[in-house]
C-alpha cells in the first residue's frame, strides 16, 4: 500500500471513528486488537511409526491478511528427543488451489528440539516472524502434519490426540 493510499485510509477511519461514541470506538479497537486461536488434533492411534498426514484446519475467509504469532503443541504423552527416532510437527499455509505453500511453524523432537512433556505446551518455532512467511492472506489455509523418522515416537496415547494450537493476529 502506498503512503498516499495509507494516509487516505487513515483519514477515512478517523472520520468514521470520530462519529462514534466511546463505547463503539472501544468495541472496534478490541476487535482489531483481538487474536484468534485455532486448534487441530493430530493422532497416530497409539502406533509409534504412524505419521499424521497434512490436514487443513483453518481457512482465512475474513477478507484480510492475518499473521501467525505463535504455535504450540500439547501432547498427552511425553515425546522424548531422539537422533533418528523422532517426530516433526509442521504447520504450513497453502493457497486456495493448493499450488503454493510455505512452512510457518515446526518442532522436531531431536536433541536440538528437546522434549515435549506430556500435558505441557511446547512452543513450535514460527518461521519468518515479521516477514511475509507468517502472513496468511485471505483465501489461504493452514494445515498441520506430523512426520516420523525411523520408528518415531508416540504422539497420542491411543485415546487422546496431540493438539496444535495456532495464534493469529490481524496483519495491520
Amino acid at each position: 500500500m502506498s503512503q498516499q493510499t495509507g494516509g487516505r485510509l487513515a483519514n477515512a477511519l478517523y472520520g468514521l471513528m470520530s462519529g462514534l461514541d466511546a463505547t463503539d470506538r472501544e468495541l472496534i479497537k478490541r476487535f482489531f486488537d483481538s487474536k484468534f486461536k485455532v486448534r487441530v488434533p493430530l493422532t497416530d492411534s497409539g502406533a509409534s511409526a504412524t505419521a499424521a498426514p497434512a490436514q487443513t484446519f483453518f481457512t482465512n475467509d475474513l477478507g484480510a491478511t492475518l499473521r501467525v504469532t505463535a504455535a504450540k503443541l500439547l501432547s498427552p504423552v511425553t515425546i522424548a528427543p531422539g537422533a533418528t527416532h523422532n517426530v516433526t510437527f509442521t504447520v504450513d499455509k497453502v493457497d486456495a488451489d493448493g499450488s503454493n505453500s510455505a512452512t510457518i511453524a515446526t518442532y522436531t523432537s531431536d536433541v536440538a528440539g528437546g522434549t515435549a512433556t506430556a500435558d505441557k505446551p511446547k512452543e513450535l518455532t514460527v518461521t519468518g516472524g515479521t516477514s511475509t512467511v507468517a502472513a496468511v492472506a485471505s483465501g489461504w489455509s493452514l494445515r498441520a502434519a506430523c512426520s516420523k523418522g525411523a520408528s518415531g515416537n508416540l504422539i497420542s496415547d491411543g485415546t487422546a490426540p496431540s493438539w496444535i494450537e495456532v495464534t493469529l493476529d490481524w496483519d495491520v
